[in-house]
């Protein structure tokens, strides 16, 4: 059986001195983690002082994950009457390191970020890892909000 949730996401401080893991999920232990599709965007109010600048987003996968945790995020179940999710979804502020790379991803940080994944969705098994990082910090420390659409899936 699946049960879908969605991370809403809280606002995480991109500093200009260290990178950071955006988003860790953590596939439960008796069941995988489906990411079906993930969102970034500037907070409001930031974007009209920030330069024309790229980011490079890191996708990983692996048994590792980060430490340092910018506090646990809010995992909310998209139907009534389903578990809640098996997993943790968190951001660190010591990036993970060990895991395989998957994918590279280039974000101009004036716009929004937004990769769905109907073909090339991203399965965790159990007790694993799927991480984005930022490899390349910005100028100016920025404030950024994150969303992601996660399916659990057995368990």
């Amino acid at each position: 059986m699946s049960f879908y949730y969605v991370d809403i996401g809280r606002s995480i401080s991109l500093p200009t001195s260290f990178a950071v893991d955006y988003i860790d999920v953590e596939a439960p232990a008796d069941a995988c983690a489906i990411i079906h599709w993930v969102r970034f965007f500037v907070q409001p109010g930031d974007e009209g002082d920030l330069n024309e600048e790229i980011l490079e987003l890191r996708y990983q996968m692996g048994a590792n994950g980060g430490s340092s945790s910018a506090g646990g995020v809010g995992v909310n179940k998209l139907q009534e009457g389903d578990n809640a999710f098996g997993g943790t979804i968190d951001n660190f502020f010591t990036q993970a390191s060990g895991n395989n790379i998957v994918m590279v991803h280039q974000w101009n940080i004036r716009l929004g970020y937004e990769y769905r994944a109907p073909e090339g969705r991203f399965v965790v098994t159990p007790g694993n890892h799927f991480i984005i990082e930022n490899e390349l910090r910005p100028s100016k420390g920025i404030n950024v909000k994150g969303m992601l659409l996660v399916e659990e899936r057995g368990g």
